[in-house]
Order: C-alpha cells, then sequence, then structure tokens
C-alpha cells in the first residue's frame, strides 16, 4: 500500500510504514517540504495512488464534499506525543489497511 503523511505527522511514522513493507513518503520529501499545499498534495497523492495519512482537518472536508482526496486516512488521537503516536496499536491493522486498497 502506498500513503503519503502529512506534516503535522512525525516523519518516523513513514519510515515505520516503510519498515512493514509500504511505501511511504513524508511531505518534508517533496521538492516543497512542509509546505506543500494541501491541493498538490491531494493531486500528488491520486496521480500515485497514495493514501494521505493527516490530522488535518481540510483533507477531511475535501473528501466530504468534493471527493479530493480520494484515499484518506484521517488520525484523530487529540494531542498526544509523537512517541505515543507510533506506540499506538489497533486491533487487526492488515485488515484496516487492506479496507483503504477499495
Amino acid at each position: 500500500m502506498k500513503f503519503l503523511v502529512d506534516a503535522q505527522l512525525p516523519a518516523r511514522l513513514a519510515w515505520l510504514l516503510n519498515g512493514v513493507g509500504h511505501d511511504a513518503l513524508h511531505t518534508l520529501e517533496l521538492p516543497d517540504g512542509n509546505r506543500t499545499t494541501d491541493v498538490r498534495i491531494a493531486e500528488l497523492a491520486e496521480s500515485e495512488g497514495r493514501v494521505i495519512v493527516t490530522k488535518d482537518r481540510d483533507f477531511r472536508h475535501g473528501h466530504l464534499l468534493v471527493d479530493s482526496p480520494r484515499r484518506l486516512l484521517v488520525v484523530a488521537t487529540g494531542n498526544i506525543t509523537n512517541a505515543a503516536l507510533l506506540a499506538f496499536r489497533t486491533p487487526a491493522p492488515r485488515r484496516r489497511v487492506g479496507a483503504l486498497s477499495r
């Protein structure tokens, strides 16, 4: 599965996703880095078949209103440390990730 991790999430999340066999990029790896616009991130995700991983509500609104981005994973944890976020585990993660590919 291909992911594009948005700026407000740690770059290490992309590294961890890569470590378990996914193809993940963080916005820091893009030419404009964390200054890449939401529109450009959505375009890139669409053209490369990536799921955007974000905490940004703007992406959620675009997804619901105009179906852009088409594939979106919203992280809704509230204010937690990066360490706590990276340690977070959900039941049956492979099943959840598999559902995104449909």
